[in-house]
């Protein structure tokens, strides 16, 4: 069984069994590292004591590589 962290859309079609992935949406970093990088520009960041660790959002795609098979359509 073979898991990928991130899309892979090119090299995914070139492989086979195609590829289970944990799917990033990257519209959703990049949105959450704006706010971060505004709220410092604007004198808010956080101090040590408030850092922590963030988790966004995946989305598993299951496919053959985790030991699913395709159903056949016949």
């Amino acid at each position: 069984a073979l898991v990928s962290y991130g899309e892979v859309d090119y090299y995914g079609q070139l492989i086979d069994p195609p590829l289970t992935v944990a799917r990033q949406r990257p519209e959703v970093m990049g949105a959450r590292a704006g706010e971060l990088l505004l709220a410092r520009l604007r004198g808010k960041a956080r101090t040590a004591a408030e850092r922590r660790s963030e988790v966004l959002p995946i989305e598993l795609v299951v496919r053959e590589s985790c030991g699913i098979r395709r159903r056949s359509v016949w």
